[in-house]
């Protein structure tokens, strides 16, 4: 239970607290199909892994130049990252991490400027604790919150909460799979809060599993009408590595639009294993696409088939390795041998 001055939840709001600086030399805005974005929306950030991108167009769908005040779609660390503390007269930048569903299962980090006044006055008044808060239980101090202050910035509150001593008044958490998040970067984020079984609250770990692909933290494109699905795909970088791209298909909803397919008859691969592969995707009838199955019949005579050496203890020493979709080629008896995919992914892609 949280003291009634800090009990509300309130949303984060991000100002930009003054008048933007210029654009870069050569890196002229584009304003085309450029229109406002909710907060909510806004992906991308203006520091990427090498440089920044201040005065152009971030990774995702918002913007760190000049003209982003006008049309509403500055990203949300662009007063931290290109504008720095001139960007917020009479306030503070501070930064918060915030994460969001990525496009490949996992999660994308950004981050969050806020322009914290120093006009206390211009903030709600808080009072002190009472004696006997949380006179059974712990005094815990939670992540901050933001909200408007009355000068157009942002107050910064504290939020303080009554944590139960009784363990067994809060769920009981397992250990994280080894497998968790072995494709991506394992970050904690502040812990969460919430009601224990005797009145106070619990005290929860908060493991965010965050994408090391920058294009699946990049916004698709609308879908009017059908389904938005992502695919990786692999494209080599010109100096003996790979670099992965998140491929976006509007998939239609209507199946007339797409050919009919029949049952497999009965006698389809006797002697093997029917093995699903990566669907393929084809222009459907209204102007979106069909995702058609992909079926195999794998033959169960790995003698039939190549036979693969591990890989080498140096292999792609310098990159990541990252496993596709598996393919599927002729054996010797008739039918498919399915073959892993895997592929050296370079640390610089952009």
């Amino acid at each position: 239970m949280k003291l009634a001055k800090f009990a509300v939840i309130l949303p984060l709001f991000m100002f930009a607290c003054s008048a933007e600086t210029s654009d870069e030399p050569g890196e002229p805005s584009q304003t085309e199909d450029r229109a406002p974005i909710g907060k909510a929306d806004l992906t991308g950030s203006c520091k990427g892994a090498t440089q920044n991108f201040c005065g152009g167009k971030s990774g995702g769908n918002c913007w760190c130049d000049s003209k982003c005040a006008t049309f509403g779609d500055c990203c949300s660390d662009k007063p931290a990252i290109c504008d720095g503390a001139t960007a917020c007269v009479g306030g503070t930048v501070v930064s918060t991490d915030s994460f969001s569903d990525s496009t490949d299962g996992k999660e994308c980090k950004s981050s969050v400027a806020h322009c914290v006044t120093k006009n206390y006055g211009a903030c709600p008044q808080l009072s002190p604790l009472p004696p006997n808060f949380c006179k059974d239980g712990t005094v815990v101090k939670g992540a901050d919150t933001f909200v408007a202050s009355a000068d157009g910035k942002e107050c910064k509150l504290p939020s303080v909460h009554c944590v139960t001593k009784n363990y067994s008044a809060c769920p009981q958490l397992s250990p994280l799979p080894p497998d968790f998040c072995k494709d991506g970067t394992v970050v904690k984020g502040p812990p969460k809060f919430i009601p224990s079984a005797d009145g106070k609250e619990c005290k929860m770990p908060n493991v965010h599993c965050v994408t090391k692909q920058a294009a699946a933290c990049v916004p698709p494109p609308s879908c009017t009408g059908g389904k938005l699905v992502s695919e990786t795909t692999f494209e080599d970088d010109g100096n003996g590595f790979e670099c992965t791209t998140a491929l976006s298909h509007c998939v239609t909803s209507d199946a007339s639009a797409c050919p009919q397919l029949s049952p497999l008859p009965p006698t389809f691969c006797p002697k093997g294993t029917i093995v699903q592969g990566a669907p393929k995707y084809i222009t459907s009838a209204d102007g979106k696409q069909c995702s058609m199955p992909s079926v195999h019949c794998v033959t169960n005579d790995a003698s039939a088939c190549p036979q693969l050496s591990p890989l080498s203890p140096d292999y792609c020493k310098d990159g990541e390795i990252v496993p596709g979709a598996p393919k599927f080629i002729a054996s010797a008896d008739g039918m498919e041998c399915q073959m892993p995919s895997v592929h050296c992914v370079s640390g610089k892609c952009n």
